[in-house]
């Protein structure tokens, strides 16, 4: 039997260190960009960081929303603000004529970088409890902008509406985008266990090895496939991916995003960071977001409807 010479042994100790230390470096970068620390610009005036779930705009007699569910180590307000141009995602929204019958909701959850937290699971119900609670998915057209693991937090939220008693809840959600969501886990977050206390790093291995995703998904296939069986129109699933490295890691990849969608999935020349930060009405994510809204009301028969 060969044994491995003391040397080589030595050699592999500094090889895991430098992976680790990368690891931990892009996971700091993550954090500043996504959500815990917002950089405006140097010329803009300073913006309110409003880090608790919210309503960013909302009229009386609105009969649709639009929430925003941000991902691992975001929060309402960075996850979605550019901070070349300091446009805010929701707000961008809120102004748009062509949104004038929908209210804006922003919702917040706590992801620390380092310290203990709820795991998906728990961070799921408690989300679709405080929906349910504020009536957020009484009305009568509901959309879901979600990025990373939000994206996981509203497949489970659907989840919890597809019995008998709340099916008449779930078709009344129009779209969710599934923006860079690891529907089948990240080879990153196997790293992430190394460095954070935090319990969703483990709910997000590759999903080979992670029985929370395999679930997840069974029940959202099955969940679509009722869907189409009776020939409902609601929910429509949109997916996009990122095609950019961040800090030389892709977080992300077509592969992992992997999910069943109504749409090809669209690939974004951005990396996961930027993905869901448009810098106007005018650059991705904002103007493929507002088509697949339309495009999902227009399955509507009111929407077509002489």
């Amino acid at each position: 039997m060969s044994h491995a010479s003391p040397k080589r042994i030595m050699n592999r100790a500094p090889k895991r260190n430098v992976l680790r230390l990368d690891a931990a470096l892009l996971f700091v970068f993550i954090s500043l960009n996504a959500g815990c620390v917002t950089i405006p610009p140097r010329a803009a005036a300073p913006q309110p960081l409003t880090l608790e779930s919210h309503f960013v705009s909302r009229l009386p007699g609105v009969n649709g929303v639009i929430i925003f569910v941000h991902g691992v180590f975001g929060d309402a307000n960075g996850t979605w603000r550019n901070n070349d141009t300091n446009a805010y995602w929701p707000e961008l929204v809120a102004k748009d004529n062509d949104f004038v019958s929908d209210n804006v909701y922003v919702v917040s959850y706590p992801t620390p970088l380092i310290g203990h937290a709820s795991n998906i699971e728990e961070t799921a119900q408690r989300v679709f409890q405080q929906l349910d609670d504020q009536g957020l998915l009484k009305y009568e057209r509901i959309y879901f902008i979600t990025h990373s693991m939000g994206g996981l937090i509203v497949k489970r939220l659907l989840d919890n509406l597809d019995i008998p008693s709340r099916i008449a809840d779930l078709r009344r959600i129009r779209a969710v985008l599934l923006i860079s969501t690891p529907s089948q886990g990240a080879p990153i977050a196997a790293l992430a266990t190394w460095l954070s206390m935090n319990p969703q790093f483990k709910d997000m291995k590759p999903a080979d090895f992670n029985t929370f995703l395999q679930s997840l998904e069974n029940n959202w296939i099955r969940m679509l496939l009722e869907r189409d069986r009776a020939h409902a129109d609601y929910p429509q699933i949109f997916c996009a991916y990122e095609t950019q490295p961040t800090r030389g890691f892709t977080i992300v990849s077509h592969v992992y995003a992997n999910t069943r969608c109504d749409n090809i999935p669209y690939p974004m020349n951005y990396n996961h960071v930027q993905i869901v930060k448009p810098r106007d009405v005018e650059h991705d994510p904002y103007p493929w977001a507002k088509a697949r809204l339309q495009e999902a009301d227009r399955r509507s028969p009111a929407a077509t409807s002489p």
